[in-house]
């Protein structure tokens, strides 16, 4: 609950973000050196209202509730490396534009997402893993999916009702 901290710089060989450490810091925008980050526990980053944008290089667990109620936050990476993805993630999510992110140890999409996936998103990098069916459905700002050749399968209605969509990259 800080509530004036605008920034943090992680020291440069930090591998976890402990449970509810940065949880109600609702002026916090960003977050730099985060390279060596390989877990994120519950609810680290919950209720920062201002962060915008975060991308993990490294990152193999996010626990429970670790971004939820980010309201501001527009962008997510989790990288390919990422073997566990707790359950509502990005619950009350509701500005994120841009998810990049593997489904691995997710049993299904919106376990991960929480309470569905937010429907503000208007692209998705899927890097592989399995997606539940109807894992994007009534998305319907979503504009564009990018596939990795990993992905063997697309389950059904994963994207019924994406009715902005207009490019869906396999590469």
């Amino acid at each position: 609950n800080c509530h004036s901290l605008v920034h943090v710089t992680l020291a440069s060989a930090t591998e976890i973000i402990p449970a509810q450490c940065f949880s109600g810091c609702s002026a916090l925008e960003t977050v730099s050196n985060i390279e060596s980050v390989k877990k994120v526990e519950y609810g680290a980053f919950s209720n920062c209202t201002s962060l915008k944008k975060i991308a993990f290089a490294k990152l193999e667990e996010v626990e429970d509730g670790a971004f939820a109620s980010c309201t501001s936050l527009l962008e997510l990476t989790l990288p390919s490396s990422e073997k566990q993805i707790g359950r509502s993630i990005l619950n009350a999510c509701a500005a994120l534009e841009k998810l990049t992110m593997p489904f691995t140890s997710v049993v299904d999409t919106v376990a991960a997402l929480g309470k569905g996936v937010p429907n503000s998103l208007k692209e998705v990098h899927l890097l592989g893993g399995t997606m539940g069916k109807h894992a994007f459905a009534s998305c319907d700002k979503l504009e564009r999916i990018v596939l990795s050749d990993s992905i063997k399968k697309i389950p059904d209605h994963a994207f019924a009702g994406c009715i902005k969509l207009q490019n869906v990259d396999c590469s």
